[in-house]
């Protein structure tokens, strides 16, 4: 029976909007619609975000008021989220997220095979916000799992925090705001969006 890798972290808080539930622990196939308002990153940055977006690994584009969608589906190895992003010519940024029982922390996976793969901290802060702040990074060689010390990821990798706010009068509405932060370059990548449950998809 398939089970939703952020359902264990779940568990651990009371009273979450009913909107979370839907994104995070259905056990089919979920679509969110709505559109990004913001997505940036530095200017000096430009060709490594552009390299990033090749291989999966960011959004490697930047505008305002891009239409955007999310497909949350369930697979045996975990939850894939499908993001398509509307801009003049459609960017699609994929992400595996699975649970780690030894950790007790959701791994969200991207890049080529599903090789980089962030640890989540994820927290409630009642009544209607969800944070989750990376707490780790992870490369995966094979079937080898190499943990980024924690000394050395916040001068490579960065730290992204993340917002999920449930709208105050819409229960199907959700606000999201990230931004990634790095030891040397502060904020240097981040989106805004609002994002409404659609509907639920045939498997």
């Amino acid at each position: 029976m398939y089970r939703s890798p952020f359902e264990p972290v779940f568990n651990a808080f009371p009273n979450v909007p009913p909107v979370f539930h839907s994104q995070f622990l259905q056990s089919e196939p979920v679509e969110l619609e709505g559109t990004m308002h913001r997505v940036w990153h530095k200017p000096v940055l430009r060709p490594m975000f552009w390299l990033l977006g090749k291989f999966g690994i960011l959004v490697g584009k930047a505008g305002k008021n891009i239409p955007t969608t999310l497909v949350v589906k369930p697979t045996p190895k975990g939850q894939l989220w499908r993001r398509t992003l509307h801009f003049d010519e459609p960017v699609q940024f994929n992400s595996l997220n699975t649970y780690d029982p030894k950790i007790k922390r959701v791994m969200e996976w991207v890049g080529p095979g599903n090789a980089l793969g962030m640890v989540w901290n994820i927290t409630f802060q009642p009544p209607k916000t969800l944070l989750l702040v990376t707490s780790g990074w992870i490369l995966r060689l094979g079937r080898a799992q190499i943990q980024i010390p924690n000394w050395l990821w916040p001068w490579t990798l960065g730290r992204a925090d993340t917002t999920q706010h449930a709208d105050e009068k819409k229960e199907d509405t959700i606000h999201i705001d990230l931004v990634i932060r790095h030891a040397i370059f502060g904020e240097m990548f981040g989106y805004s969006g609002t994002f409404q449950i659609l509907q639920e998809e045939n498997p």
